[in-house]
C-alpha cells in the first residue's frame, strides 16, 4: 500500500464504503501495478455508476493501445439514456501515448454531472496526476500492491471473502510460495476454497499440497524455530535458507523485527485479540501464535537477543566479508539466540552502548 495517502485517494479497500455515502464523483483514476485490485475497483465503480437496467446503452469501453482522444470526448458529452449518468471507461490507459494522456486530462477537468469518466492505469505521472487533480468530481483510487508489513493482512482479507478461515502457517506459507503478488494469491485461494470445501479451513498442509512453491522453508520457519529456542530445527532450516540463496542479512532483519514484535507482546501483557493485533500492528489470525511464543520471554532475556540481533547485523555490514564468513556468522547468531532464549543466565557478552 503507499506510504502516504495523497489528496482525494483512497485504497481499493476502503472504496465500497466510500461509495455508500452520496458522491459527486465525475471522474474515477484507478493506479497501482496490482491487476487484482484494479479489476476489483473498476467493477465497484461499474456497479456503482450505472443502472443496471440500462447499462447497455449507457457504457462505452476504450482501451490505451490505439485509442483517439476526440472518441472518448464525444462520449463523455452524449447524454445517458433513460438513467441518471452515462459511464466511459478507459482501460489500459498507459498504452496511451503520453502527449494524447495530457491532452486527454487537460480537455476533460469539466465533465458534467451526467458523466463519469474511469480510467484505469498501472502508473501516473506526476504532470497526470496534477492535470487530473484539477478535475471537478475527481476521486484517485490506489491499487498498489501491499508492501511486506502488510502482505499478510491482504492474504487474510482475500481469504475471509472466499469465506475461509487460515491457519496462521497457512498464510506464512502463502506469502512464502506467492510474495505480494495478490492475483496470484487469489486464484490459489481459489484452489483451496474448492479443496477444503465445507470445512472452510486451511491449513499448512494444504496449501503445501496444493502450491508447489510452498513446500519449501521460509524466513518464517527460521524465525519461529529461534523464538522456540529449538537449536536442531533452526540450524536445519538455516542451512536449508542458506542452499536456496538468501542472504544472512535479510534473514536477521526478519527475526529483528518478529522478537521486536515479542517485546511489545511482554509489555502488552494480558489483552483481548482485536487490541493485540492493533498495538502488534499484526494480522488478527497471528495473534496468538505471537502471544504464546511471547510467554516464553521475559524482558530481559528479549534486550539479549535483540542485542545479538544488532551485534549480528553489524558485523555482517562491516566486519565479516566473504560468503563462507557471512554464513558462520548466521550460525554462530542461532547458537546464541537459541542459548539466550533457554537460559536464565546466558554467558555475558559485552554489547554496551549498541541497544
Amino acid at each position: 500500500m503507499a506510504a502516504r495517502k495523497r489528496k482525494n485517494e483512497i485504497h481499493v479497500a476502503e472504496l465500497e464504503r466510500w461509495l455508500a455515502a452520496p458522491q459527486d464523483l465525475r471522474l474515477g483514476v484507478i493506479v497501482g501495478d496490482e491487476a487484482l485490485l484494479r479489476d476489483r475497483a473498476m467493477t465497484l465503480l461499474l456497479n456503482w455508476g450505472l443502472d443496471p437496467d440500462f447499462a447497455d446503452f449507457n457504457l462505452d469501453r476504450f482501451s490505451g493501445d490505439g485509442l483517439e482522444p476526440a472518441r472518448v470526448i464525444d462520449a463523455c458529452a452524449t447524454l445517458p439514456m433513460m438513467a441518471d449518468r452515462r459511464v466511459v471507461q478507459i482501460r489500459r490507459f498507459q498504452l496511451l501515448h503520453h502527449s494524447r494522456r495530457r491532452k486527454l486530462l487537460t480537455d476533460l477537468r469539466e465533465l458534467s454531472d451526467t458523466t463519469l469518466l474511469l480510467i484505469e492505469t498501472t502508473a501516473l505521472t506526476p504532470k497526470e496526476r496534477s492535470l487530473a487533480q484539477e478535475a471537478k468530481g475527481v476521486l484517485f483510487v490506489s491499487a498498489d500492491r501491499p508492501g511486506p508489513r502488510d502482505v499478510l493482512r491482504a492474504i487474510e482479507r482475500e481469504a475471509t471473502r472466499a469465506g475461509l478461515e487460515l491457519e496462521p502457517a497457512a498464510g506464512e506459507a502463502l506469502l512464502a510460495a506467492r510474495g505480494s503478488d495478490l492475483t496470484g494469491i487469489a486464484l490459489e485461494i481459489e484452489k483451496l476454497q474448492a479443496y477444503v470445501g465445507e470445512s472452510r479451513r486451511v491449513t499448512r498442509a494444504d496449501v503445501e499440497e496444493l502450491v508447489p512453491a510452498a513446500q519449501t522453508v521460509t524466513v518464517f520457519d527460521l524465525v519461529d524455530a529461534l523464538a522456540h529456542s529449538d537449536l536442531n530445527r533452526s540450524l536445519d532450516v538455516l542451512d536449508k535458507l542458506y542452499a536456496a540463496g538468501e542472504d544472512p542479512l535479510a534473514l536477521i532483519g526478519a527475526a529483528s523485527r518478529h522478537f521486536l514484535i515479542l517485546w511489545k507482546a511482554v509489555l502488552l501483557g494480558r489483552a483481548d485479540r482485536r487490541r493485540a493485533a492493533s498495538v502488534l500492528k499484526v494480522p488478527p489470525f497471528f495473534v496468538e501464535r505471537y502471544l504464546s511464543q511471547a510467554a516464553r520471554f521475559d524482558l530481559a532475556r528479549l534486550h539479549l537477543i535483540l542485542s545479538e540481533l544488532l551485534e549480528a547485523d553489524l558485523d555482517l555490514k562491516g566486519n565479516v566479508s566473504g560468503e563462507a564468513g557471512r554464513k558462520s556468522r548466521g550460525r554462530d547468531l542461532v547458537l546464541r539466540i537459541c542459548a539466550r532464549g533457554r537460559s536464565p543466565r546466558p554467558a555475558p557478552r559485552n554489547v554496551k552502548g549498541r541497544v
